[in-house]
């Protein structure tokens, strides 16, 4: 018990007094674009570094199966057993599939602090209706992982045990501040990733006998002639389970950096089709089209979030723009965070297609081009915010939202923060909901005193 004793002890020391975000604050760097996180040495741990416990635990299961042939193998069969057992409970059972899973704890990228739209939160209480994935560190949980060499050596071999502590303790350090620098994990998620692990690994140590025993020496001296069966069967399934634990562990990551390549892209009217499949996305004005920030996760190799677009000229010199993603592979998390401009003076349409995820569609006043602006939503399971500058006015067309969901949405679909101003000349923005499913949610919020009027 005393490492998570040690472990609550530093984790309330770091939670305090603003420690914590203030180490964050270090990494994420003056824009909060985490910027030293994307330097190919983090990178590359980021995607390699879980590889030499993968390896470790593969050599451990092919000795295993060779221990039935073999009796030179069969007496190291139950410290095989002890590594095997050590990856699957602790970074894989407890660190994965428990606390990650059901914890709750935000990420720092995702935290207000850092240009999330979540609140920061320590690591006590958990967050039962939370759906952060940062407490514990994976990564760091397989780093940590190699503390077991301590527990093989330290009865016989104590230099060679302590020299496998502290090499545990600093690959699993050296993963988690890889994750810290890239806004993927708090350092306290990093600490109780050790703890885990260790208290794991002694557990299973314990529990196997090893701490009387170490080595199978009573078994007489005769090999089996051949591997039993359920023995390969289960030798293989093993393996088949740390190969996909690595497979769908695959760390994934791409750039998003979209503008129309068109000439007179600055200037044209736009019709405009932007569908995001999931994340925080931000829309706001700007002199041009663009889409701009990072998706990042874990799956399968390959898996990705693809993105296509088109972009023409059509007949009545509308510069039409088109971007859409769809999900490819397998994904096991996911987020993305996007920054999207687009120029509402010189839009006449846009369709917004909105996925899970809390993002933002600011509506602003600037003298427009056309007489109004059309835009299509479809909110799949998407929390959107529709942000309304003063002197702009917002109609939505009551048959599309379901009755009640909207706040100062009146029955002739005009949205109002107070009395409606009478003269109002600013620019409207005439809204349709084509899509809403899967507990989509819609609100509207003023900007700098905005009033709605017809």
């Amino acid at each position: 018990m005393l490492p998570l004793g040690l472990a609550a002890l530093i984790s309330w020391w770091m939670t305090s007094d603003g420690r914590e975000l203030a180490w964050q604050r270090a990494l994420a760097g003056p824009d909060g674009e985490w910027e030293s996180g994307k330097a190919a040495v983090w990178q590359g741990l980021y995607r390699y570094g879980p590889m030499p416990a993968m390896g470790v635990g593969l050599l451990a299961i092919f000795g295993i199966v060779a221990g039935i042939a073999s009796v030179k193998w069969r007496r190291w069969r139950r410290v095989f057993v002890f590594l095997v057992l050590s990856l699957a409970l602790g970074p894989g059972v407890l660190a994965n599939l428990v606390f990650k899973e059901y914890w709750g704890r935000p990420r720092p990228r995702e935290v207000a602090e850092f240009g999330g739209r979540q609140a920061y939160e320590v690591i006590w209480p958990r967050d039962p209706a939370g759906e952060g994935k940062s407490f514990p560190c994976g990564h760091a949980t397989v780093g940590f992982f190699f503390v077991a060499g301590y527990f093989i050596l330290r009865r016989k071999r104590r230099g060679l045990a302590l020299l496998a502590l502290g090499g545990g303790l600093a690959f699993g350090g050296l993963l988690g501040y890889t994750r810290m620098a890239q806004g993927g994990h708090f350092a306290s998620d990093v600490i109780w990733a050790g703890a885990i692990v260790f208290v794991a690994e002694a557990g299973v140590f314990r529990a196997l006998g090893l701490h009387r025993r170490l080595l199978d020496d009573r078994d007489p001296p005769v090999a089996r002639k051949s591997v039993p069966v359920p023995a390969m069967l289960g030798g293989g399934l093993a393996a088949m389970g740390m190969v996909a634990g690595v497979l769908l562990g695959t760390p994934y990551s791409a750039r998003r950096d979209w503008h129309p390549l068109t000439p007179g892209a600055d200037t044209l009217p736009l019709k405009v089709s932007l569908t995001f499949l999931l994340g925080e996305i931000t829309v706001r004005p700007g002199a041009s089209v663009t889409v701009s920030g990072e998706a990042v996760g874990h799956g399968v190799p390959t898996s990705e979030i693809a993105e296509r677009w088109e972009e023409e000229v059509d007949g009545d010199g509308f510069l039409r723009l088109k971007y859409r993603q769809r999900s490819s592979g397998y994904l096991t998390e996911v987020s993305q965070q996007l920054a999207v401009t687009i120029p509402w003076s010189r839009t006449a349409h846009a369709k917004l297609g909105f996925g899970p995820g809390e993002s933002i569609l600011a509506l602003n006043d600037s003298g427009p081009e056309m007489e109004d602006t059309r835009i299509a939503l479809l909110l799949d399971g998407a929390d959107l915010t529709l942000e309304l500058d003063a002197g702009a006015r917002l109609w939505i067309d009551p048959e599309g939202v379901p009755p009640g969901t909207v706040e100062g949405l009146g029955k002739d679909g005009w949205w109002r923060a107070e009395p409606a101003t009478p003269g109002s000349e600013g620019p409207v923005f005439r809204v349709t909901i084509s899509e809403w499913k899967n507990g989509a949610r819609l609100s509207v919020t003023p900007r700098s005193g905005a009033s709605e009027g017809t």
